[in-house]
């Protein structure tokens, strides 16, 4: 295995932690302002939101080399999430396996299911957008570089 693979491997353990902080701020923050199903879905875009935070700084650490091997970690971490629920659901929250599928009933107004789709999928995104990035992060107060031909 290479050493990206490997960092983004490792870097999966920081999902689970973000999570359950995410979660403890929605319970402790703004469950009973907003409403439990409301709550859940700022939740799920919150997580969304600082996953994505850190598919980037993994991309910037530990690039991933091409489009097949961000494909590979982003599978690989959206099987270890799902499991991870259900394992956590199952065991610890000792919920029914109908009541964990039910997380994931987007007809019912649930989007948790984003999450896992996003973890799939994050990967390949962050390294798509990465790649337009200049690879050398600019100074503060350095000047900009201006495009060929045109003047100010």
């Amino acid at each position: 295995m290479s050493p990206a693979p490997r960092a983004w491997l490792l870097g999966w353990l920081a999902g689970p932690l973000l999570g359950i902080a995410n979660g403890a701020a929605r319970d402790t923050l703004y469950a009973r302002r907003l409403g439990e199903a409301r709550a859940q879905r700022v939740s799920t875009a919150t997580l969304i939101c600082l996953l994505g935070g850190w598919f980037v700084f993994l991309q910037r650490r530990r690039p991933i080399a091409s489009g097949a091997e961000a494909a590979r970690i982003g599978g690989t971490w959206c099987a270890l999430t799902v499991l991870f629920e259900l394992v956590l659901g199952r065991v610890l929250g000792k919920r029914s396996w109908s009541e964990l599928a039910g997380a994931y009933d987007v007809r019912k107004g649930r989007l948790w299911v984003l999450v896992p789709l996003w973890t799939a999928v994050g990967p390949a995104v962050s390294r798509a957008l990465m790649a337009r990035r200049p690879t050398q992060p600019r100074r503060c107060g350095a000047p900009r570089a201006r495009a060929a031909g045109r003047r100010r």
